[in-house]
């Protein structure tokens, strides 16, 4: 009806208190709002333990073609309690005539008192959007960067396009799709490019119901055949709105297979991947517009090779707050 500020009002109350993971599917009919607000952000910050904060095999000895090897410590799953922080923000501005898009976002999994398991990911893209008579459509530049126990780890630099294809009433399909030249930096065999696709469908069962179904597809095109891979997988979330929280519950599965055998072990690496989230928003007890969440979420990967092979179990409690 034209009316996107009075729109916009009525659906902070649900969008404002939904944690970033868990935003884009609760949000799911705000798509043509969001393009009319120029300036947002959105934080969390959680607390909570961690069975497994390197994600790696919980096994003491590895068989390779020369003998059994024996892993490091650090090498070996490890738990400790973890802060998790993460926030994005985003600009719309008018230059020449177009709407160009800026959205910037940073996420660290930090671990006091083992600096070396940081993991601090960062990323820029700034593109226009045009509204076309197939749908809303943004290209945009990519820059992203990460940091592992505090030293530089990698980076990569390409191009992304969204394409929100259906907008309707009760249901919302988009694609995007990536393409990244990566580096990095003390293993120049995993250089390469890296190709991604994803399509996602919203449905709304009902006004406090809805579920998204995501399918996605990566391509690692690495200096090296064995480090090359492709990984296939999909997710299905659903949220429920109560009147005083939001629950939601996410289930995903990932198939990764490498090109070639790595020589070491004299095999083809192959991994299946379960990961089970859910969880709860408590919108009843928002004090200062934070908003707080609990969070559970539970990993288990099964590979060909052991070093890949391990099992990881989560508990987040926190904040979030939408600005």
């Amino acid at each position: 009806m034209g009316k996107d500020k009075e729109a916009r009002s009525e659906l902070r109350s649900v969008e404002a208190k939904v944690p970033a993971d868990v935003a884009r599917s609760v949000r799911r009919f705000s798509s043509a709002l969001t393009n009319l607000k120029r300036r947002g952000a959105a934080i969390e910050l959680a607390l909570g333990p961690d069975s497994n904060i390197n994600r790696a095999t919980s096994a003491q000895y590895i068989d390779t073609v020369i003998a059994p090897f024996r892993l490091d410590r650090d090498a070996r799953g490890q738990s400790a309690i973890g802060v998790s922080a993460g926030g994005e923000a985003w600009s719309r501005d008018g230059i020449f005539g177009a709407t160009l898009l800026t959205r910037a976002g940073l996420h660290g999994d930090l671990f006091p008192g083992r600096g070396r398991f940081n993991d601090i990911q960062f990323s820029l893209s700034s593109g226009p959007e045009f509204e076309t008579p197939l749908g809303r459509i943004r290209p945009a530049l990519l820059h992203e960067r990460r940091w592992y126990g505090g030293d530089a780890y990698s980076s990569g630099t390409g191009g992304a396009f969204n394409w929100l294809a259906v907008s309707k009433e009760k249901d919302q399909l988009q694609f995007d799709g990536s393409v990244i030249h990566q580096a990095v930096r003390k293993n120049a065999f995993l250089d390469g490019t890296r190709y991604a696709l994803f399509a996602t469908y919203d449905h709304a069962f009902t006004p406090e119901t809805s579920v998204r179904l995501t399918a996605r597809g990566v391509v690692l095109d690495a200096a090296i055949e064995p480090e090359s891979l492709w990984q296939a997988g999909g997710d299905l979330l659903i949220a429920h709105i109560l009147p005083g929280a939001t629950l939601f519950a996410q289930a995903g599965y990932t198939r990764t297979k490498a090109r070639a055998p790595i020589l070491l072990f004299d095999r083809t690496r192959g991994d299946d991947r379960i990961d089970l989230t859910g969880g709860m928003i408590a919108r009843a007890l928002t004090v200062a517009g934070f908003v707080p969440l609990v969070r559970l979420s539970y990993t288990r990967s099964r590979s060909t090779i052991l070093l890949y092979d391990f099992k990881r179990a989560r508990l987040d409690v926190g904040l979030t707050h939408e600005f």
